[in-house]
């Protein structure tokens, strides 16, 4: 278990903060990610609850930064994808597959999805207003009973187009 490489034997992860999907949180535990020019990110922070499956995702700006060649992939979709060597104050913790850039995607219910007329799976448009103005033509659908309405987009596209919190931002179909 990766926990218990990077943190002792026994040790689990510990809530810092609730995100806004049920049930995640951002850990108060953080590793050092090692990349293959042995340039690293330290105090990476984990989030939990633990999956099934070890996954780091890095926007494309710190893959680069790093040395990683990434490929855009739904979250839990890692075959294929590099590996790397992750460190936390107890050792270290090999990843052969796992390295990604997060597909930016929308989270919703299905009353949601009903709302907007998609499904799972489908795409939608997202514009972004202000003094940088865009729209993200490829917004993956992800459809949940416990989903609460929200978009994830990383931060090279929030910073792309100026995003913050007040900046006017639209679901289209």
């Amino acid at each position: 278990m990766a926990v218990e490489a990077l943190f002792g034997k026994g040790r689990t992860l510990t809530p810092m903060k609730w995100l806004y999907q049920k049930g995640q949180y951002a850990a108060q535990e953080m590793v050092t990610l090692i990349g293959p020019r042995s340039r690293v990110i330290s105090n990476l922070r984990i989030l939990g609850p633990c999956r099934e499956l070890n996954q780091v995702e890095l926007a494309l700006t710190d893959a680069i930064a790093l040395g990683f060649e990434i490929p855009i992939r739904l979250s839990g979709n890692i075959t294929g994808t590099p590996g790397c060597m992750l460190m936390g104050p107890n050792g270290f913790f090999e990843m052969k597959e796992g390295v990604i850039r997060a597909a930016p995607h929308v989270h919703m219910s299905p009353d949601d999805a009903t709302f907007y007329g998609v499904k799972q799976g489908d795409y939608m448009k997202l514009r972004i207003g202000g003094p940088c103005a865009t729209i993200f033509d490829r917004l993956l659908v992800r459809v949940h009973a416990d989903f609460r309405l929200e978009v994830h987009i990383d931060t090279d596209e929030g910073n792309a187009c100026a995003l913050q919190s007040d900046t006017p931002v639209e679901l289209l179909k």
